[in-house]
C-alpha cells in the first residue's frame, strides 16, 4: 500500500504538473492563434441584427442602390457591366465573388474585388481607372459583394500566392504604433470583451464594406485599416498599397467558412 502511494506522488509530483500546465497552456494558445471564425453579426446585439437583416433598414442598402446604378450606367459607352453581368448582376458568379482576394493567373499576383471590379472597367469597358476607395468604386464594390450575400467564404492560398499571405499574416502580428499593439491582440486574444460601449469582435471580413453606425457611412476594409491604425497611434498606409492587400488577403483566409453578408452593420 505504501508503495503504491509513494508512486502516486511520483506521478504527479510537482514537475509533473508543472508540464502538465505547459501543455494545456501550450493548446490553449494553439486555440486562440486560430479561432473557430465567427461573423461580427453575433456580437451584435438583437437591434443591431434587425437593422442589418432588413433591407429597408440597413442604411448600407443606399450604397448598393448607388453601385446598381454605376453597374448599368454606361457612361457615354454603348456598354456597362450589366452587358456582361445582366441588368441586376443576375449573371455574376456568386462563389467567385465570395473567393476574392484570389491569385490571378493574367495578373500574375493576388487581387481584391476592387480591384478585379477596376480592372474590368478598363480591360474591357475602356475606361479610365479609379483611385481605391473612390466612391464609385467602392458603391460598385459593395453592389457586386452584396450578390454573393449567403455565400460560403472560401479564399485559397497557392503555391504563387504563399508569400503574400505570409505577408499579410506578419502584418496580422506585428506590433504597431505607440500603442504596441497588432491586429490578432484585439481580434483574438481579447475578442469579445467590452470596448467603448461594444463588444470587440473578431474582425472579420465577410460583411465589408459594412455601415458604420459611428461614421454614419460605408467603410471598406482599408478604411477600417486607416481607422485601426490612428487608434493605435500608428502610421497608416495608403488604401490599396500592397500591405492593406495583403492584410486582406490573410484576413479572407481567416474568414473561410462564414457566409458573405454585405453591407454588414456594425458600430
Amino acid at each position: 500500500m505504501m508503495q503504491h502511494d509513494l508512486l502516486s506522488r511520483r506521478t504527479i509530483g510537482p514537475k509533473n504538473i508543472l508540464a502538465i500546465m505547459a501543455l494545456l497552456l501550450s493548446f490553449s494558445l494553439n486555440l486562440l492563434a486560430e479561432p473557430f471564425p465567427t461573423s461580427g453579426y453575433d456580437f451584435l446585439p438583437d437591434d443591431m441584427k434587425e437593422i442589418q437583416d432588413d433591407d429597408f433598414l440597413n442604411p448600407g442598402m443606399d450604397t448598393v442602390d448607388k453601385g446598381l446604378m454605376h453597374f448599368q450606367d454606361e457612361e457615354y459607352e454603348s456598354s456597362s457591366c450589366a452587358n456582361c453581368h445582366g441588368d441586376h448582376g443576375e449573371y455574376l458568379n456568386r462563389e467567385k465573388i465570395a473567393g476574392y482576394p484570389r491569385y490571378s493567373e493574367e495578373h500574375e499576383r493576388v487581387i481584391t474585388l476592387q480591384e478585379q471590379i477596376n480592372l474590368c472597367g478598363i480591360e474591357k469597358l475602356d475606361r479610365f481607372p479609379l483611385e481605391y476607395d473612390e466612391d464609385k468604386l467602392v458603391a460598385l464594390e459593395t453592389f457586386v459583394r452584396s450578390k454573393a450575400n449567403g455565400q460560403i467564404i472560401n479564399v485559397e492560398v497557392s503555391d504563387e500566392s504563399r508569400d503574400f499571405f505570409e505577408l499579410g499574416k506578419s502584418l496580422y502580428n506585428r506590433r504597431f504604433g505607440q500603442m504596441g499593439m497588432t491586429c490578432s491582440h484585439c481580434h483574438v486574444q481579447y475578442q469579445g470583451i467590452m470596448l467603448r460601449g461594444s463588444k470587440l469582435t473578431q474582425g472579420q471580413t465577410n460583411g465589408f464594406p459594412v455601415y458604420r453606425i459611428d461614421s454614419r457611412q460605408i467603410t471598406t476594409i482599408h478604411q477600417r485599416y486607416n481607422e485601426c491604425f490612428l487608434q493605435l497611434r500608428a502610421e497608416p498606409y495608403q488604401r490599396g498599397s500592397r500591405e492593406y492587400r495583403a492584410l486582406e488577403y490573410y484576413m479572407g483566409v481567416l474568414s473561410n467558412g462564414l457566409k458573405v453578408e454585405t453591407p454588414g452593420v456594425r458600430y
